[in-house]
């Protein structure tokens, strides 16, 4: 799916812009500290896709109550990038992004029905 998936919610601070490059040529970003979307599906296997970029800053992923922190900075922009793997089995999933710092720039969900 690409930034606007069924079910999902975002909270106030993020904004959508056109990227050359990205998936659906858009992103939706947030530089506003605890900015955060959710998401609660069914299905199994979920990838964060997302920029990487020097202006890139950190998001913490909690999926089932387990939480990482991943960076989004990089020397120079890279589109369409996974920034966050999980295998899981089917089932009900909850998924929370929450902006740390920096700008977070988000293109899309994939999700497996079940493991490959």
């Amino acid at each position: 799916t690409g930034v606007f998936v069924p079910g999902g919610h975002y909270s106030s601070g993020w904004r959508i812009r056109a990227t050359r490059g990205a998936y659906a040529g858009r992103a939706i970003l947030s530089s506003t500290k605890g900015a955060t979307f959710t998401l609660t599906y069914r299905g199994g296997d979920l990838a964060i896709l997302g920029e990487l970029s020097r202006a890139g800053g950190r998001a913490r992923v909690t999926l089932d109550g387990r939480s990482r922190t991943i960076s989004l900075r990089a020397a120079r922009a890279r589109p369409l990038t996974v920034l966050y793997r999980a295998r899981l089995g089917p089932g009900r999933h909850r998924l929370t992004i929450t902006v740390i710092k920096g700008m977070v720039a988000l293109e899309g969900l994939a999700i497996t029905s079940r493991r490959s």
